[in-house]
Order: structure tokens, then C-alpha cells, then sequence
């Protein structure tokens, strides 16, 4: 009896939940939210130090690779030759 092996997409799409799993955690650990895109940037608050933490940091930048390397397997080539012709 053979398991099959999750595809390369779900096995990106997993890392990506792991790591956002990983820094949800370290959040809800600090009794903080993640900040968000709408809210001012303060360097000195609780949540921007938070996100500097080097747990965070590591987890955030394997999402961030695995974001990329997901965008890139799931665009069409011709798309993406037709987009960086016209930048």
C-alpha cells in the first residue's frame, strides 16, 4: 500500500499555513495582533516589536519564499513573459 505524496502546490500551500500557524501563535502568546496594512506604523509598539521577534522573522520569511515560489509555479508562462515585456 503506497501514500501518495502531496503535490509541490499543497505542500507549499502547507508551509504557508505552518508559518502564518507559527506566528499566530507567538501573537496570541503576547496577547497581540499581527500588525495590518491599515494601521499607521509605529516602530515602538508592542506589535511592531512582536513582529521583529526572530521566530516571527523566520516564519514569516519561509511564507514569503513559499508565497513567491507558489505565485511562480501557478502563473502561466506566457502571462508572465507578456507581463515583464510590459514593465
Amino acid at each position: 500500500m503506497s501514500t501518495k505524496k502531496p503535490s509541490p502546490l499543497r505542500q507549499l500551500a502547507d508551509l504557508i499555513s505552518a508559518s502564518v500557524d507559527k506566528i499566530d501563535a507567538i501573537f496570541e502568546e503576547k496577547g497581540l495582533e499581527y500588525p495590518d496594512l491599515f494601521t499607521p506604523i509605529d516602530p515602538t509598539s508592542a506589535s511592531e516589536v512582536a513582529a521583529r521577534d526572530p521566530g516571527v522573522l523566520q516564519a514569516a520569511a519561509f511564507a514569503i519564499a513559499a508565497c513567491s515560489q507558489l505565485g511562480a509555479m501557478l502563473h502561466a508562462p506566457a502571462i508572465a513573459l507578456n507581463q515583464l515585456a510590459l514593465s
